[in-house]
């Protein structure tokens, strides 16, 4: 009916309202002229103003932050009027030590405010209850049974399963940002419901969320505590929390309820139990009713749970902006606990570096920072000022803990200064009052520091820990949110790391570990790092021979032979050592002869650094990824560059004109492959397109993909896989809205989805598994490999075959099962897919060269890296230069979403249309080729190339990370400018030799066009639907944009963001 009135006589209701209104505050503005003729001697204080006294002077900032700004002006005693209310602000020790001591009976009394009156029964809480014979009797039965340090104890069990709980939550997530907020908080209300409730029960998370809801709430300042004589304003407090209350006290009811009528022997008593038992016994003087424990309950789960929570919380965001804190903690905890494996409560006291840490915390970021506030039962006076009856005391323990005064270096985080003294927060220390003081001081803080020593002591024992998107620690923001309790304005996000192999490694040789950390990392041998630790030696043969065991070992993919070793070492140690020793000795001698002769060569090879004995120029390749290196190389000896690695010459291309000499001019010289250990087991001797030697067999398989697998029509008979595909990450993301997702971890998932169901058809219940083997595969191609550096050494290419053998068997495996799978099924079955095509014409034989299964299994494996591993990386790499250009996403998003409207979602039906975005997928292609250095070709003759020679069998590496920055070529080379490639013809199609992300000439990568779908349709998906930010409040420029090494270019670290719904 309200808003049918509205409707119909809008003029009147307004003019209604606002009569009301001018009349309220003209009333109002009497009052407070009669109130500033007052004589009163009150504490200093800024000019009021009519009606909002102060209220304007906390406008713009944190109540707390205000209030300190004001008092730095004012004095540590001020006065000031909140609306209708005359406050006394407390920001200094002594004024704290009048009102907790000197006067502490007089401020022991709270204000009746409308919120806790509704949230707390009418306050009969022990917050809020006002100072008296109820509230003594209720704190007496906190402190004598309640919250006991026995009790307290005797929740020991409870808290550490809680903290576990959280410590594998984590640990599942290593690796990866996790919303570290959104674990603590349920952790620790999980240990105060259990112990509130007994056994986790079905009211506790719904009980839980709802006291968040009210906590929300009850935030800041409320109109009607400010006015406390308007009832309009109270009605609306009223009807703003009897719901979100009502829901509270069903929940709390049926709990009574439940405790009631279950037998006495049937759990362990908790907190209900005891409150029923005094309710029952009745030998308090005031009798407890029903809603006196349900008030009492609640108090306990706010100072219990969500204090420390925001304690724990802010507790990590200062340790990792404080590393050199964080590592002493990190050692102390380790040191006493050593490898126990876990951290219990038995050893807990010993670690009083942590206990400094958690006051220190509590000093800069106390969870109430704004005390509940107290109120003056009787007129008295404070260094020479009248404070009047009911006036309202806030203390401002957020200023305390940071006055300069009283801490020095207050602003820093310094957990030394509660080291060797007897400062503590039980209330004597009056500069340091995080949980209040004097009567009203927090009954419960043995009971909430359990909950944040053990886990912090937990995280800190079990994992390390970084910012993702590789942010610097100093810039991780500490913004607080506003509200009752102190928390961060935006969840914490952390990257946490396991640290068992730590306490293995302890006690080892430094040189061993040394080994470990750069050899044997993922099982995976890069022979840069070889390069590297043998300069290390520093002719240490004990170590030298000890760790070329542990090496050889390791590497041969956790064989038992590392074990062997292992005990090799601690008893047959003298004959290995001496045996080993020596064979490693002739091989360097070998080597020393062989290079020796080689370098007395006459060939007019290109020019490049002088090469040593044995390595040639690898140790040029240390420090950096291969292409970077090879970059800075060719920036001092020129674009067509000659290295030797290990024993095999080398010419490096970094220029278009040498790149259309190898691609154009002598294209068929250099179409051939060289003969590499790994490609020969994973590509079934070198059968794929990519790896099979220049001929007819390459032909006739290229004909195939380009005239029949990958054809426009094909890849466009995919379209409904592609959109059901991103459709769903869509709605993944969709659902983590507003927090921070990994969104590598879901892109690359998602293209392989696709590339899955266009090769084998339906999603079935071999695509996960042979996902995950080819990314298994794909990390151990990274980087040099040995074999291929030393062919000619056999036991180096038998280390590479047993690299690679167990991993291809068990791909080969999953093939064959989907080959056959495939030739069991009814032509009617199914739409055709790739695997379909492939057995038709091996059926069929209609060409030269017979198709063998092995050749199926090597082509599709070729079309699953070049269609998923390649295209995930683009479309990362897109999004990690769009974040970080925000004028290029606004200008993306702007096309695509005036392009598909309010359709509602983003198909291809109109994806030719979005010209700037394929001008963002060229230019991310030129910063981040899927392939830095393309796949190495070799010369089957000798040939000449600006007046140099290539010998025959020379290979050949072009880097095509390098072209694409050559500054000769690109304006502003490494800056991402998509309007570079807007209204002109350069493509990567291999017609432009300063382009070639995906190769040219005869070899030039046949699934372009399967592949650009795959980055198109997400890209545009992900711009229509979302907005983006950076977790933690980071700066777009500050992302980091470091590469991973191996044969794709993907980022090293994931890349973290937080999609904000966009609203059609």
């Amino acid at each position: 009916m309200v808003m049918e009135v509205y409707y119909h006589h809008p003029f009147s209701i307004y003019f209604i309202i606002s009569i009301l209104f001018v009349l309220f505050v003209l009333y109002k503005l009497v009052q407070s002229w009669d109130s500033n003729n007052s004589s009163i001697n009150l504490p200093p204080g800024p000019r009021t103003l009519p009606f909002i006294g102060n209220l304007y002077q906390l406008v713009g900032s944190l109540p707390h932050h205000s209030l300190k700004l004001l008092a730095d002006k004012y004095g540590p005693l001020m006065h000031l009027k909140l609306g209708e209310v005359s406050n006394i602000v407390v920001t200094s020790p002594e004024i704290v030590l009048e009102v907790m001591k000197t006067h502490d009976v007089n401020f022991s009394y709270r204000p009746n405010l409308a919120s806790s009156r509704i949230v707390s029964y009418n306050n009969i809480n022990i917050a809020f209850s006002q100072y008296g014979e109820y509230w003594r009797q209720v704190r007496k039965i906190c402190t004598v049974e309640l919250l006991t340090t026995k009790r307290v104890q005797s929740f020991q069990s409870v808290r550490e399963e809680e903290v576990a709980e959280l410590v594998k939550k984590v640990a599942a997530s290593e690796g990866c940002a996790i919303n570290l907020t959104q674990s603590i908080f349920p952790m620790t209300y999980g240990i105060v419901a259990r112990a509130a409730f007994g056994k986790k029960s079905k009211y506790q998370q719904v009980f839980i969320s709802k006291i968040e809801e009210q906590l929300k709430l009850m935030g800041g300042f409320s109109l009607s505590d400010l006015y406390p004589s308007s009832k309009v304003l109270e009605m609306m407090a009223n009807v703003k929390f009897e719901k979100i209350h009502n829901e509270i006290d069903r929940v709390l009811q049926d709990i009574i309820e439940e405790h009631r009528n279950r037998s006495k022997c049937e759990v362990v008593e908790d907190l209900v139990d005891v409150l029923l038992k005094y309710q029952q016994e009745n030998d308090s003087e005031s009798l407890l009713i029903d809603d006196n424990i349900k008030a009492i309950i609640q108090d306990i789960f706010v100072g219990g749970g969500e204090t420390s929570s925001s304690v724990v919380e802010w507790g990590m965001s200062e340790l990792i902006r404080n590393p050199r804190v964080m590592e002493k903690a990190q050692a102390e905890v380790r040191r006493v606990y050593g490898r126990k494996g876990y951290v219990d409560e038995t050893k807990i006291q010993q670690l009083e570096y942590l206990k400094s840490i958690i006051k220190e915390t509590l000093r800069l970021h106390p969870p109430v920072p704004l005390l509940i506030p107290r109120e003056s039962r009787d007129k008295c006076e404070i260094n020479g000022y009248e404070i009047p009856s009911k006036t309202r005391v806030i203390i401002n323990a957020w200023a305390i803990g940071r006055n300069h005064e009283y801490w020095t270096d207050a602003e820093s985080f310094k957990p030394e200064r509660f080291l060797n003294n007897s400062i503590d927060f039980k209330g004597a220390d009056f500069a340091f009052i995080p949980f209040g003081g004097g009567r009203r001081i927090c009954p419960g803080i043995t009971f909430a520091i359990p909950n944040i020593e053990l886990p912090l002591a937990q995280l800190l024992y079990h994992f390390d820990w970084k910012l993702p998107n590789n942010m610097k620690n100093e810039e991780l923001d500490m913004t607080e949110s506003g509200g009752i309790t102190l928390r961060r304005k935006n969840d914490l996000y952390l990257i946490p790391y396991c640290t068992i192999d730590n306490f293995l490694v302890h006690g080892s040789h430094n040189f061993y570990g040394i080994i470990k950390s750069h050899m044997f990392h993922n099982c995976n041998l890069k022979a840069t790092n070889v390069v590297h630790i043998l300069g290390m030696i520093n002719n240490n043969l004990y170590a030298l021979v000890y760790s070329f065991m542990l090496f050889f070992s390791r590497f041969l993919l956790d064989l038992p032979s590392y074990h062997m070793a292992m005990e090799v070492r601690d008893y047959y140690h003298f004959s290995v050592y001496f045996i080993t020793s020596i064979l490693f000795v002739l091989f360097i001698l070998y080597k020393l002869l062989q290079s020796w002769g080689s370098n007395n060569s006459g060939t007019n090879l290109p020019p490049g650094p002088r090469t040593l004995p044995l390595i040639g120029n690898l140790h040029q390749l240390i420090g950096l990824l291969p292409h970077h290196s090879l970059k800075l190389l060719a920036d001092k000896y020129g674009p067509l560059m000659h290295l030797k690695l290990g024993e095999v010459s080398n010419i490096i291309v970094t220029s278009p004109e040498i790149a259309q000499e190898v691609m154009k001019t002598h294209d068929v010289n250099f179409s051939y492959r060289p003969n590499l250990a790994s490609s020969r087991i994973v590509s079934y001797n070198n059968s794929n397109i990519v790896f099979s030697q220049y001929g007819e067999y390459w032909r006739q398989v290229r004909k195939i993909c380009t005239v029949e697998l990958l054809t426009t029509k094909r890849v466009q008979s995919f379209q409904s896989i592609r959109e059901e595909e991103v459709t769903e990450l869509v709605e993944k993301i969709a659902a983590s809205e507003g927090c921070a997702i990994n969104l590598t971890q879901n892109i690359f998932p998602m293209t392989y989805g696709i590339v899955a169901r266009a090769a084998f058809g339906k999603k079935n219940r071999y695509q996960q598994v042979f996902i995950s083997k080819i990314e298994e595969q794909l990390k151990l191609m990274g980087g040099f490999s040995l074999a291929d550096l030393y062919p000619s050494n056999k036991v180096f290419e038998m280390m590479e075959n047993v690299k690679f053998e167990k991993i291809h068997k068990e791909t080969d495996r999953v093939l064959q099962d989907i080959i056959e799978e495939h030739k069991n099924r009814s032509n009617g079955e199914v739409v055709e897919d790739l695997v379909d095509v492939l057995l038709k014409y091996q059926q069929e034989n209609d060409f030269e060269i017979l198709l063998t299964d092995d050749n199926i299994k090597a082509v599709i494996q070729d079309i699953f890296i070049g269609g998923g591993e390649t295209s995930s990386s683009v479309v990362e790499w897109g999004m990690s230069e769009l974040i970080r250009n925000p004028r290029v996403m606004e200008k993306a998003q702007t096309e695509v979403r005036k392009v598909y409207g309010r359709k509602g979602h983003v198909d291809e039906t109109k994806i030719q249309q979005l010209v700037y975005l394929k001008s963002i997928i060229k230019e991310t292609l030129r910063l981040h080729p899927p392939v830095p250095l393309l796949v190495p070709r070799e010369s089957r003759d000798r040939c000449e190339i600006n007046g140099y020679e290539i010998p025959s069998k020379t290979r050949v590496i072009i880097n095509a990370w390098a072209i694409g920055r050559n500054p000769e070529y690109w304006t502003e080379a490494e800056s991402f400018k998509p309007e570079r490639f807007l209204n002109n013809s350069i493509d990567f199609k291999g017609a432009d030799f300063a382009f070639v992300p995906f190769g040219g000439g005869r070899r030039i990568c046949p699934g372009i066009t399967f592949a650009i779908p795959n980055i198109e349709l997400p890209l545009a998906q992900l711009l229509y639907h979302f907005d983006w930010k950076l977790p933690n409040n980071m700066k777009n420029e500050e992302l980091d944009m470091i590469e991973l090494g191996g044969i794709t270019l993907r980022r090293k670290n994931d890349l973290y963001l937080v999609p904000v719904t966009r609203q059609t």
